[in-house]
């Protein structure tokens, strides 16, 4: 396999953390703690199974940090005392047997709270929005109270490293409470913690400080983001990329993810969402930050993969580079999304002459939006999909994409 996909298997060192390859289990619930929050059996089973199978970093479900206010599931994983690190021990133990390495994320849920288990509180968030549509309104929570809780996240670092993990993550996404902080739809606060991009990144910036003063300087901290929310009112790729600016400084990898409950369909993605249809979102925060970060969603086709982490290139990059090589037209296969908060980008790549085209395959996602610009081209490519996909995916040469251009020219012509 490593001779296939030589740069998915390709170690990698973040500090003195050595990770064997560049596959990432991302957190993702289980319910198999047990009521109490405790590790089960089941539990450790099923994440040795992955470090068996060679996964480099076993990152563990989202573990709650103040039970009751901080939790979101009937058999979520807690973190909030030194009661569950015994089992914690055991769980990482297991990981490291068959040479993962193991982390674990921390999280408040805030307004997404599980309300059968508040006993009668009342959820918490930065001002009174539900975090989904038809959840109970939360109250806002005060400034020493953000203050606690910031402790609180501190804590449960500590003792995630006393259980043996080699690393945490702060979940800043998902519309969990960092999040109702980050984003302008749940926001509305008036103080230091909401308004400008400084004031609402306020609270997870502390997390980080209090975190990284905790587990020392060697630790590696991933930060999980939602890069764009994909929902009206909410953080653009753009907001996003001006917020990470207050919270990277101590963060060694950002967790670049995607939406938030009211539009989950991009969160946990839909099958027919192509593969690294996410990627331009990591690529932008790595540009700007020059940090790892992993990119997560769909991604079933490993050679996909291995080009994502060879090439680092978007796939504007791609078409500015084409057309500097000579290429007769520049056309980009719509292979990632073209959402109404990333159309603006092509927008502009058009006006800019970077961009020619944009054609449709049947691997792309229409939007009502993106069926209105006039650069885009929507064809039955059944017969040149492959070319696309091999030619501006796998192979960035003019050569490799001269022929398929050509092969378009005349469909394009028909469209004038």
């Amino acid at each position: 396999m490593s001779k296939h996909f030589p740069h998915i298997f390709e170690p990698f060192t973040v500090k003195r953390t050595t990770f064997r390859n560049r596959v990432v289990m991302p957190p993702m619930g289980s319910n198999y703690a047990t009521y109490s929050g405790e590790v089960s059996e089941e539990m450790k089973d099923y994440y040795g199974l992955r470090a068996r199978g060679g996964t480099a970093l076993i990152t563990v479900e989202n573990a709650c940090i103040d039970f009751p206010l901080a939790t979101n599931g009937t058999k979520q994983l807690r973190i909030d005392g030194k009661q569950f690190m015994p089992g914690l021990f055991e769980l990482t133990e297991r990981i490291h047997k068959y040479g993962a390495l193991a982390s674990i994320q921390l999280n408040h849920a805030g307004a997404s709270a599980y309300p059968e288990r508040l006993g009668g509180l009342q959820s918490v968030s930065s001002s009174s929005v539900p975090s989904k549509e038809g959840n109970p309104a939360p109250r806002p929570l005060t400034k020493q109270e953000i203050l606690n809780i910031v402790q609180k996240y501190a804590d449960a670092a500590e003792r995630a490293i006393g259980a043996g993990f080699d690393m945490v993550e702060i979940h800043g996404g998902h519309s969990y409470l960092l999040d109702q902080f980050l984003s302008p739809l749940y926001n509305k606060r008036t103080d230091e913690f909401g308004g400008s991009y400084e004031n609402r990144a306020r609270f997870a910036r502390l997390v980080v400080e209090a975190v990284r003063a905790r587990v020392g300087k060697w630790v590696p901290i991933s930060f999980r983001v939602s890069a764009d929310e994909f929902i009206e009112g909410g953080n653009t790729l753009e907001d996003t990329l001006q917020l990470l600016e207050y919270i990277v400084p101590e963060v060694d990898i950002i967790n670049v993810s995607a939406a938030v409950n009211d539009s989950i369909q991009y969160q946990i993605d839909k099958c027919d969402l192509p593969d690294a249809w996410r990627a331009y979102l990591s690529e932008s925060v790595k540009k700007k930050f020059g940090k790892p970060v992993i990119l997560s969603g769909n991604i079933r086709n490993p050679q996909i993969a291995d080009d994502i982490i060879a090439s680092g290139e978007s796939m504007l990059e791609v078409a500015s580079n084409l057309k500097e090589r000579g290429a007769a037209r520049i056309i980009a296969n719509a292979t990632f999304p073209l959402f109404t908060s990333g159309l603006a980008k092509f927008d502009q790549a058009v006006a800019e002459g970077k961009l020619t085209y944009v054609v449709g395959t049947n691997l792309t996602y229409r939007t009502p939006e993106l069926l209105t610009r006039d650069w885009y081209v929507d064809v039955d490519v059944s017969k040149y999909a492959a070319y696309f996909v091999v030619a501006l995916n796998h192979d960035m040469s003019v050569s490799s994409i001269i022929d398929p251009l050509k092969k378009i020219e005349a469909l394009l012509a028909k469209r004038a």
